[in-house]
């Protein structure tokens, strides 16, 4: 785990593990997008009570960010929102029936003129560890039809610089759609996205003169994504390219330093996840 404390314990069984290898694994929670300055993460129900689960002490981990980063109060989880400050909170949007869709607009976390409460970046980071920490280690079965495609394994939280690092788990599912595109292949609506999230996050005059040049997202058969944003050889990268593997495999950082190459990366994740579900 990314963080220096943490929820798992390391070696449990769970949904997250099964998904890599089982095709079949139905979704208990998916990520998504609303334009480029918000990412949404629906739960499915039964998900949700897992995170409502009062056997989860989170006080430890909640008062180690909390004084770490200066942040508001932990919202445990609720139907209305959750995380530091209640940075997340309940989507408008109609759902079926059995899913929940909570909303975390992204706060600004760099820009040439006036100051940025990193405060409010933290508490977004904070957040996603913990959350994401919880829903790796559900074990229950939803039975929807739509199959889990990513899993968020581990997301890092510490000081600009020293620590921004996101590792993801696709599954067979999402290897599956992988499989299916060109080979070699850019996905240039993703990358143009990942441009869109950098300009948001990050509020200056520099202009970057080719939006393919420093957001990549490239497709490679049999089943490989590579993603990079601007940064020292910055992106995620397939943990092994056996090509006869059984299972999903897991992307893992390079030189993922910062929040803004953090969240970035984040979204464009999310983005793709759109884009796999809605051709699905």
């Amino acid at each position: 785990m990314c963080a220096k404390v943490s929820i798992r314990q390391g070696g449990e069984e769970t949904m997250s593990n099964l998904a890599l290898s089982n095709p079949g694994a139905s979704a208990w929670y998916e990520l998504g997008v609303k334009g480029c300055d918000t990412l949404t993460i629906k739960i499915h129900r039964l998900a949700m009570a897992h995170l409502q689960d009062p056997k989860w002490q989170l006080q430890r981990i909640t008062d180690h960010f909390q004084q770490k980063f200066q942040l508001e109060p932990f919202v445990r989880f609720s139907e209305s929102g959750w995380g530091f400050g209640s940075c997340f909170r309940r989507s408008e949007d109609a759902l079926d029936d059995g899913w929940l869709a909570f909303d975390c607009e992204l706060p600004i976390a760099y820009q040439e003129k006036g100051e940025v409460d990193m405060r409010k970046v933290y508490a977004v980071r904070s957040t996603l560890c913990i959350v994401f920490d919880l829903l790796w280690l559900f074990e229950g079965e939803t039975g929807v039809d739509q199959k889990q495609l990513m899993v968020v394994d581990a997301v890092r939280v510490d000081v600009e610089m020293h620590g921004g690092a996101l590792c993801v788990g696709l599954t067979l599912a999402m290897c599956h759609w992988l499989s299916r595109q060109p080979d070699s292949i850019h996905l240039t609506e993703v990358e143009q996205f990942g441009y869109d999230v950098d300009r948001h996050l990050c509020r200056t005059e520099r202009v970057l003169e080719s939006v393919g040049l420093h957001f990549r997202v490239l497709c490679r058969q049999p089943r490989w994504l590579n993603i990079s944003v601007p940064g020292n050889a910055c992106g995620l990268d397939p943990d092994s390219y056996d090509e006869w593997s059984d299972k999903g495999y897991t992307l893992c950082p390079h030189n993922v330093d910062s929040s803004i190459q953090q969240l970035t990366l984040l979204m464009m994740l999310a983005k793709i996840h759109d884009m796999v579900r809605a051709n699905s």
